[in-house]
C-alpha cells in the first residue's frame, strides 16, 4: 500500500466517529505545522534548495487538504447526528479553495511589484519579491488554518461535546437504518 494514502486511509478504520474526527483535525494541524515550518526554514536559511522547499510546502498543503475533504466532514456529520450529506460542505470548501487560488493569482499579478528588467539587479534578485510573497502567504495560510482547526476542535469536542451522538459503532453512516424506511404503500392503495 502506498504510504501517502495509508495514514489518511487509516482514519477510515477507526470505528469511533469522535476519535476519527479528532485524528482528522490532528492531521490538519500537522499540515499547518509543516507548512509553517517550511516557510520558516526559507526565512532562516535563504539558500535552502528550492526543490526541498516546494516539496515541504506541497506536503503541508496536501496533509491539510485530503483529510478535510475526505474524512472530516463525513465523520463530523455522523458524530453530531446532523441530517446531512457530505456533498454540500465539500462543494463549499472546494469553492473557497478555488477562490483562494484566484486571490493568490490576482494578488501576485496586480499587487506584487513586477521585475523591471532595467539591468540594475540580477534576475534572481528581481524575482525574489515573488519568493517573499510565497513565503509570507505560506505563513499566513498556515497560521490561519492552524487557528481555524484549533477553534473547530474546541467547538466540537470541548465547548459542545456530543455525548450521545448518532452512534459510536463500526457503522459510520448518518444513522439511517431499514427501520426508518417508511414506505407509503397505504397511500397508493387509497387512490
Amino acid at each position: 500500500m502506498d504510504s501517502r494514502v495509508s495514514h489518511i486511509g487509516g482514519l477510515g478504520v477507526i470505528q469511533s466517529n469522535a476519535l476519527s474526527s479528532k485524528a482528522s483535525i490532528g492531521y490538519l494541524l500537522l499540515g499547518s505545522v509543516v507548512m509553517f515550518a517550511s516557510s520558516g526554514l526559507l526565512s532562516a536559511k535563504p539558500d535552502v534548495d528550492a526543490y526541498v522547499y516546494m516539496i515541504l510546502t506541497g506536503l503541508g498543503s496536501y496533509i491539510s487538504y485530503v483529510p478535510y475533504n475526505s474524512v472530516l466532514f463525513e465523520r463530523l456529520i455522523a458524530y453530531t447526528g446532523a441530517e446531512a450529506t457530505v456533498s454540500f460542505p465539500m462543494a463549499v470548501s472546494d469553492a473557497v479553495g478555488y477562490l483562494g487560488t484566484m486571490a493568490v493569482y490576482l494578488v501576485s499579478t496586480f499587487v506584487v511589484p513586477k521585475p523591471t528588467g532595467d539591468g540594475d539587479k540580477t534576475p534572481a534578485e528581481e524575482y525574489a519579491v515573488y519568493l517573499n510573497f510565497f513565503q509570507l502567504f505560506g505563513c499566513v495560510t498556515a497560521i490561519a488554518g492552524g487557528v481555524a482547526y484549533t477553534v473547530a476542535y474546541f467547538y466540537y469536542f470541548v465547548m459542545f461535546p456530543r455525548k450521545h451522538a448518532v452512534k459510536e459503532s463500526p457503522d459510520v453512516g448518518c444513522g439511517w437504518s431499514e427501520s426508518d424506511d417508511t414506505s407509503n404503500d397505504d397511500d397508493e392503495s387509497d387512490e
